[in-house]
This record gives C-alpha cells, structure tokens and sequence, in this order.
C-alpha cells in the first residue's frame, strides 16, 4: 500500500544527523531521529527483515533526549514501546523477549507515574501483555493471566481517553 518510505527514512535521518551534528544534545532531534529509526525498524518488521539495529538507534536516541529532558513521559514511552517491538519480534523469531518485555513494562509504569493521565502507557502495557501471552503459548504455558492482564490495561486506556479512536482499536 503506496510507495517504499525506504528513501523518506534516509532522508529523514540524514536531516537529523545534520542538526545533531551542529547541535549534538538537542533532545527534540533526538526524540524524532528516535522516531523515524523506530517506524524504519516497523517498516522492516513488514519486509521480514531484522529491525533489532533500528530499534537500538531508537532506543539510544531516545534515552539521549530524557538526559536533557528528563521525567518527560512521552520520551520514555517512546523507549518503552521500542523495547516492546523489539520484544515482539523475538518472539517472531522464537527467542525469549523476557528482557525487553521487563525493560519496557519498567518504562511504560514511570511514563505512567509521571503523567497518570496519558493513556499511552496503558496502551502499550496492554501491547507487551499481549506480547507475552503469545510468548506463553509458544512455551506451551497458559497465555490467560497475560490476555487478562492485557485487558486491563487496554480498559485503563479507554478510560483515561475516550474521545480517541485510537484507544479502542486494541
């Protein structure tokens, strides 16, 4: 569906890198070079490719940017949700996400902590859960306390936004 966003990723980062470069620490660079090597690695996901050196770019961006501005919840549910797909990609591939799953569950509960009000933290929680039950079933151990833990999340999201779309499509 539509073209190959391949050259927008490389043109998008080399624009970045530019201003990095000039300005090494802008945290707003460095939040949205996160970004586009993180919809890169996603573009990756669809092409079957292994996106895990784009979601590292993404996450080391990423944590670069909450040094200059820490205790920002959107930055860290950023690095939270890059863990996440790297997590589901193992899982994709067969390999333990345990790691990544814990490294953004930590994530996802002080973006949360933060701003209780944002609801993609619970969003994403909902993600990993789902995540994790599908690891569950490929151990052939019971995915029900992941999915259950997956619906609460998502039900906590609705909660705290019901007028976006966005948080019924999980």
């Amino acid at each position: 569906h539509g073209e190959d966003p391949t050259e927008n990723y490389r043109r998008s980062t080399e624009a970045y890198e530019k201003i990095l470069k000039e300005a090494p620490n802008d945290p707003y660079a460095l939040y949205n070079v996160g970004m586009v090597y993180s919809d890169q690695g996603g573009y990756e996901v669809n092409l079957g490719k292994d996106p895990t050196l784009s979601f590292k770019k993404a996450i080391n961006a990423q944590q670069k940017a909450s040094k200059f501005i820490p205790n920002n919840t959107y930055i860290i549910n950023g690095i939270g949700y890059n863990h996440a797909r790297m997590a589901d990609f193992l899982v994709t591939q067969g390999k333990g996400p345990s790691k990544e799953l814990s490294e953004a569950r930590k994530l996802f509960a002080e973006a949360s902590q933060i701003d209780g009000t944002y609801y993609m933290p619970n969003t994403n929680l909902g993600y990993i859960n789902i995540i994790n039950a599908q690891w569950a079933i490929k151990q052939d151990k019971s995915p029900i306390d992941s999915f259950d833990a997956s619906r609460k999340a998502y039900l906590k999201s609705i909660e705290l936004n019901k007028e976006e779309p966005e948080s019924y499509q999980s």
